[in-house]
């Protein structure tokens, strides 16, 4: 009796042990992954400010500059709505993570059903993935 009380008892620390392992953090290359894709989506939404803020050194860049990316943005999604329609999603492909420095290999499919393979750079500043 003594024994399977043992047994049941390392069973359920087991258990719970091999539970809290498998809740695993997201990793730094899934983060790169993750954040790339984030901007495209702020992109082909329109959402210039939030792609810009993903940039890195956004916060050195002079107004004037970050107007300048925001008409570039804008002039790129206009020529992809009026050649193939829009965008309908974007997937990430792969990576290829090297230290601090990343590119993400996004697939990119337009309402006309082409696709297009994109590589988004990016470089791991502080705390966070950054665009390049």
């Amino acid at each position: 009796m003594r024994f399977s009380r043992s047994f049941v008892a390392i069973s359920i620390v087991l258990c719970v042990l091999l539970s809290v392992l498998s809740c695993k953090k997201e990793s730094r290359e899934d983060a790169a992954a993750q954040m790339a894709l984030t901007c495209y989506q702020h992109l082909i939404a329109e959402e210039y400010d939030a792609y810009l803020q993903a940039m890195v050194d956004y916060e050195h860049m002079p107004a004037s500059y970050r107007e300048e990316l925001k008409a570039l943005l804008a002039q790129y999604v206009r020529k992809e709505m009026t050649e193939r329609g829009g965008f309908s999603n974007v997937t990430v492909n792969s990576d290829t993570i090297i230290g601090t420095r990343a590119n993400v290999f996004l697939q990119v499919k337009f309402k006309d059903d082409s696709t297009e393979e994109i590589s988004v750079p990016m470089i791991y500043v502080g705390n966070a993935w950054k665009l390049q």
